[in-house]
């Protein structure tokens, strides 16, 4: 069985759909890997995050750091 690949562009489409608009803040607190196999990995995640707020919009994404 293949494994689907998710692009940009269907990440970003999916915020959309789901009322994410340009210039609003979004929180997003999820793995890549609950996202399945996205081409081009964390960076293509973060650029739709980032393309789908545009340049007035603020991206929170929390992390955790061990040590």
């Amino acid at each position: 069985m293949a494994i689907k690949s998710v692009s940009g562009r269907e990440i970003g489409d999916a915020l959309i759909e789901l009322g994410v608009g340009k210039g609003e803040i979004l929180f997003a607190h999820s793995s890549l890997s609950s996202m399945g196999h996205v081409d081009g990995g964390a960076e293509t995640a973060v650029d739709a995050l980032l393309g789908t707020l545009g340049p007035a919009g603020t991206l929170v994404a929390p992390t955790f750091t061990f040590g």
